[in-house]
């Protein structure tokens, strides 16, 4: 069984995002396809930081869906009070090698996250972020198409290939900004 651990969040003094709508797509592009029984999905949504930790802690096997606000210098998740704070790339980056084990895909859905999945290629075997800023549609429609093709049985590298190609189909613009980065393969723990 594969966990799709999807980490959401659009803190307090963010620009709003439609986050509900790509879990929602997701969601139901894995429930349409022929595996859907090889995997489940856990969204944790407002997310903080230890939800990324507990989460991590109690699933292996894992692709790490996060989508919300990113930066170039880290990632917006919410503080106890449900306000935005950053969590700066060094130590994200940091947190997630420790479970490269465990991890079978990270994919950054947010603005400029080749700047925490370039450090993290070097420890996880498959990445996926965006080159710069990226639109809610764009977002949503490129997450689809991945978890669709990945819900059918295909290959990392062909649902990131489909999902690219899918945005130039639908005329929408952006198709260069998503990235497909590879590491090292992966190593399994006992």
């Amino acid at each position: 069984m594969t966990t799709i651990l999807i980490i959401s969040a659009n803190p307090g003094g963010t620009a709003p995002l439609r986050l509900e709508k790509e879990v929602r797509q997701i969601k139901e592009a894995i429930q349409k396809s022929p595996y859907r029984d090889q995997f489940v999905i856990i969204h944790y949504a407002g997310a903080r930081i230890k939800d990324i930790q507990t989460a991590l802690l109690e699933h292996s096997n894992v692709y790490l869906h996060f989508c919300g606000h990113g930066y170039s210098n880290g990632i917006a998740l919410a503080d106890e009070n449900d306000h935005a704070t950053l969590v700066k790339s060094k130590p994200l980056v940091e947190l997630l090698q420790l479970f490269s084990a465990n991890i079978n895909c990270v994919f950054m859905n947010s603005c400029y996250s080749i700047a925490q999945c370039k450090p993290l290629s070097k420890h996880i075997e498959k990445t996926i972020c965006m080159s710069k800023g990226v639109k809610d549609d764009l977002a949503i429609h490129f997450a689809e198409i991945f978890y669709q093709s990945l819900g059918a049985g295909k290959s990392i590298d062909f649902s990131f290939k489909l999902a690219r190609n899918s945005i130039d189909l639908h005329e929408l613009k952006g198709s260069n900004i998503p990235v497909l980065l590879t590491g090292p393969r992966r190593r399994r723990t006992v």
